[in-house]
Parts: C-alpha cells; structure tokens; sequence
C-alpha cells in the first residue's frame, strides 16, 4: 500500500521509498518506523512509502491516527471488514439450509478472511458500524478473529501455528450455525438445552472435517475452546495437561470477547469488569493465569487515553498502565498527564482513582 509521507505513524513497515537510497539517510529501504525523528528525516526527502501492514507494529492509537489522516486507508480497511462479514454470513446461512460447505469457494473465503485480518493488524472500533447489520454470529465470529490475532502477535506466537489459531477463532463457534434460532435467542434454557447448545462443538468439528483444507490443529482447538484447565469443561471434560496451549489462548479471548457485547442473557460488561472477571477464573484455575496476565497486559486496566478522576477531584489522563493485576509494588501506580498541571506527567497509587471520566477501547471490535 502507498501513502503520502503526512500520514506516517510510528510502528509503520516500510518497504520502498520514492527516492533513491543514496539520496536518503537510509541504507535500506525496508524498515520498521521506531521514532518521530525517522518520520521527520523521511517526510524531508520522500513523498510518498509503500507500506507492509503484516509486518507493522501498529497501537490501535496509531492505526486509529492512520484511519483518521488517511480516507483512502479508511475505506480499504472498511471495505475488507464488509468483504469478510459477506463471505462468513453466506458460509453460515448455507450451513442453516442443510447445503454442503465442502466446496472450494468456501475454502477460499476462509481464507482471505483470515488473510485480510492477519494483514490489516488492528481494526479500530470505528469499523463496527460495517457489522451492524450482519447476524450476532457473524459479529462474534470476527471480533474473536481480530482480539485473537492481535493478542496472538502480543505474546509472539509462533507464525506457524498462528495462521491455524487465527482460522479456529473465526470458526469456533461454526457448530452454533446447525441450531435453530428460536435455541439460540431464549434468556433461559433447561439443562436439555444446554446440552443441545453444547453439542455444537461436535456439529463444528463435523462441519470442518468436510473442509480438506482445515488442518488437524484448527480442529483441534475448535474442539477443546470450552475446556477448563480444573476439567469443568466441555466437551470432553479435559485438564490443563491435556489442552493444547492455542486452545487455551482462545479459550481467554472468547470470554472476554462474550463478556464485552451484549448478549440475549447479559449486558457487556465494561472492559475493567471483565478483567476483573477474567481474573477470578484464572485464580480459580479455569483458565490460564499467565495467559490472562499477558492479556490484561495487552489491553491495560486503564488503556492510555482513558480519563480518570482522581479523590482529590482532579481529572487525569493515563499515559501508561502495565498493570497485571499481579500485586508487586511497581504494578500499584499509574503515569498520569494532568490536564490542571500542564499536562506535566504524574505517578499516582491506584488507590487515588474514585472514578473513569472516560473509558478508551485498546483493541479493535472490543465493545
């Protein structure tokens, strides 16, 4: 993709410069842009980059700032989000009408969606406007694509297996697709429902077995995405020594996927609230501790950004949280930018905050 040398962020790949290597700074001209001063030395003798957005490091900060500074980046990005939720909408309506997905045009959507988000990084809550009018499968299909993926990069998970955990998170719940909906819309079910809900990790992993390019690890884990690491579970009842560690990893991202929509049973929760909630699980050994750590980690308490108000009534903005909810005295403060100081940066004990002003979304599709 080119743009204009403007619309450059820090974390952009860059892969080709308009000018000639000797008439610029750089020996090569593929680089990972780290700093403001790279950004001033290529604005003064380029025009225009071409950019790999695979290899950036995007914040949903700068991705945002990308959208906002660049109208022509915008729309592509929000044209493959409609492409994609077109593509899986057609998969799981066929799959309602008893037609066989076990086709070639199937494989290659599933693959371009998976495809377009591994390559486009991080999608800005601004693109949720384009799910809107699709089913609540569709939608939930593709925020645990984009949070998995994103959450993936952030604990570097091996490029090898990241392709399978990315197509398992945007089919996981592809089994849900053989229920009917008047199942899937009650408040309230019996226990006799409960298990027809549950079946639908079987149905799934049927459905994904006539798809011959599905590898035996996405199998895998779209099959083991509801296991407990205590064995409480399901399907198959299995503990933390049996369950692959992909599965694990989407296991965290579907709760907090859950917890943070609106659902036929529930309210989203607030982002702090799921954390909270997935930290009481962690601690009660149903999920992965250090995987929630890390997660928290990526998404922060409190996402920089967020405005905070503090006892003493002044209202702050976050700069930093590295908070993991581990309790060791460096994870108990905050950097803070003080609007009544001059925007002078400060360190404040959590205690100090009585309350969020303003709460930012960190990932893309989070709300």
């Amino acid at each position: 993709m080119k743009i204009p040398v403007a619309d450059l962020v820090k974390g952009i790949y860059v892969i080709g410069l308009d000018s000639p290597w000797s008439r610029t700074p750089f020996f090569r001209h593929q680089f990972l842009v780290e700093s403001e001063a790279q950004i001033r030395q290529i604005k003064s003798n380029c025009q225009f980059v071409n950019i790999d957005l695979a290899r950036s490091k995007l914040t949903t900060e700068t991705f945002d700032l990308l959208t906002q500074q660049n109208s022509d980046f915008a729309k592509a990005v929000a044209i493959e989000i409609d492409k994609s939720a077109k593509f899986l909408n057609i998969i799981f309506s066929d799959i309602k009408k008893s037609k066989s997905i076990a086709n070639k045009s199937v494989q290659k959507s599933i693959q371009q969606i998976v495809t377009s988000v591994l390559t486009t990084g991080y999608i800005s809550n601004c693109f949720e406007k384009y799910l809107a009018p699709y089913p609540d499968l569709v939608k939930k299909s593709l925020r645990a694509l984009i949070l998995t993926t994103s959450f993936s990069k952030h604990i570097t998970l091996n490029k090898n297996k990241l392709t399978s955990l990315a197509t398992a998170a945007l089919l996981h719940d592809i089994g849900l697709a053989k229920l009917p909906d008047s199942l899937l819309l009650k408040p309230l079910l019996t226990t006799e429902e409960r298990k027809q809900i549950e079946s639908h990790i079987k149905l799934g992993r049927a459905l994904l077995i006539e798809l011959k390019s599905i590898d035996k690890e996405t199998l895998e884990i779209v099959a083991q995405h509801h296991e407990n690491n205590d064995g409480s579970g399901y399907d198959q009842g299995l503990n933390h020594t049996n369950i692959c560690f992909s599965a694990k990893v989407l296991r965290v991202v579907t709760i907090y996927e859950a917890l943070t929509r609106n659902r036929i049973y529930a309210d989203k929760k607030s982002k702090l609230e799921a954390l909270t909630q997935l930290k009481m699980l962690a601690d009660n050994h149903k999920i992965s501790k250090n995987l929630v750590s890390k997660f928290i980690e990526m998404i922060g308490i409190y996402p920089k950004g967020t405005m905070l108000k503090l006892a003493n009534s002044t209202q702050v903005k976050v700069f930093q949280d590295h908070a993991d909810f581990q309790q060791t005295e460096e994870t108990d403060y905050l950097l803070v930018e003080s609007a009544d100081l001059n925007h002078q940066h400060l360190t404040i004990h959590r205690s100090q905050v009585l309350s969020v002003i303003h709460e930012i979304d960190v990932q893309g599709a989070l709300k």
